[in-house]
């Protein structure tokens, strides 16, 4: 939370949906409720990748497992990297 009592912007939430015809759905919801609030949704799955500068940009990203494992296995794009790490020294 920040000074003001609201949510601040530096935070990331990862939603796993159980199939990938879910993350559209689930998705547009989510964008639905959090955007008035400010809060960015994205979709990340094998059709929809993200750059890095999304990734640092989007607050809750809807994916599912197997495509969460590979990009935060894949050290070369750096995105394990930017959204795993943080959360470890918290």
């Amino acid at each position: 939370m920040d000074a003001a009592g609201g949510l601040g912007r530096d935070f990331k939430v990862v939603y796993m949906a159980p199939m990938k015809a879910l993350v559209g759905e689930v998705s547009e919801k989510f964008q639905q409720r959090l955007g008035p609030l400010g809060v960015n949704v994205a979709e990340f799955t094998g059709d929809m990748n993200l750059t890095k500068k999304e990734l640092e940009q989007v607050h809750v990203i809807v994916t599912v497992p197997e495509k969460w494992d590979v990009m935060t296995r894949n050290t070369a794009c750096g995105g394990g990297q930017i959204l795993v790490a943080p959360l470890r020294g918290r």
